[in-house]
């Protein structure tokens, strides 16, 4: 769900429901699903914060947190220009296949956005980081 405000931000809240369920081994399980456009997709939020989280070590040592800043930077830079641009979840995929570590953030910044564009004209399919099947 997209709640928006008048000032053009929004917030995604996203609505999950469980189901438990007895496995073939007879153990009680549990299956997270989110809410889509028309349908419930499987979810797993601790593996994508885990995913996120992890994005970190391919960060050059110089500045570890390098990479988190260019993923903060073009989730503003794509919301400015066009409000409905795509998820932060997209972008920071984008990022993650595409980032280029730099020792100057401003250098990172525009070689990664050079570096999707280019990704973006083979391909606009984002897999999910977590989820196989997205």
């Amino acid at each position: 769900m997209r709640i928006f405000y008048n000032e053009g931000f929004h917030i995604d809240v996203p609505i999950y429901k469980s189901h438990e369920f007895v496995n073939i081994f007879g153990d009680n399980q549990t299956e997270l699903k989110i809410a889509s456009k028309n349908e419930w997709l499987e979810a797993d939020p601790k593996g994508v914060t885990a995913w996120f989280q992890n994005l970190e070590e391919i960060s050059p040592e110089s500045d570890p947190l390098q990479l988190r800043k260019v993923v903060q930077f073009l989730k503003v830079i794509a919301k400015t220009i066009k409000p409905q641009s795509p998820s932060g979840l997209i972008v920071s995929k984008l990022v993650e296949e595409c980032y280029l570590s730099n020792s100057r953030l401003d250098l990172s910044l525009k070689q990664t956005i050079d570096s999707i564009s280019q990704r973006l004209q083979s391909s606009l399919n984002v897999r999910h980081p977590v989820q196989n099947n997205h």
